[in-house]
């Protein structure tokens, strides 16, 4: 998975969670599109409305100046996390589709973890970054709850 590395700008670390969230927003509103159980459902559908408002927030800290991520790069970054889910939407086995939203989110966290790591980051973003992050492993723990309550319905 290509990551912000913690000698990145803050540009490229805002940037790519940025971009994060807005394919995150879209695969979540495709998991819960997919999904039938009615707690997949639901909390899939939250974490789409709770990352396009992560999208938001993190525009509206403006632009910072020396953004050098390549386009490339974070397609391939994107592509990665679809790719992670591709399996759990063409079987549309709720127990596989939260298993691969678990991955994926775990993978925004790791992504959320590296940026807020990262010396560059002003105050103003390493605040935002910091509620996210914690939103982000919260969402995580969420989702394992529903994975173990679908794995024991269909045990």
């Amino acid at each position: 998975m290509a990551s912000v590395n913690p000698h990145h700008s803050a540009a490229d670390a805002v940037e790519l969670l940025i971009k994060t969230s807005r394919e995150a927003a879209r695969i979540y509103r495709n998991a819960a599109i997919a999904a039938d159980d009615p707690e997949l459902r639901t909390l899939t559908s939250e974490l789409s409305e709770s990352h396009d408002a992560y999208r938001r927030e993190l525009q509206r800290l403006g632009s910072f100046p020396g953004a050098a991520i390549r386009r490339e790069g974070i397609e391939a970054h994107l592509i990665g996390f679809w790719l992670d889910l591709t399996p759990a939407f063409a079987h549309a086995d709720d127990s596989t589709l939260a298993v691969g939203c678990l991955r994926f989110n775990d993978r925004c966290g790791e992504a959320y973890a590296m940026a807020f790591e990262n010396p560059a980051l002003p105050p103003a973003a390493r605040s935002v970054v910091s509620v996210q992050l914690r939103e982000v492993l919260e969402a995580s723990r969420r989702l394992r709850a529903v994975v173990a309550e679908l794995e024991f319905v269909a045990a």
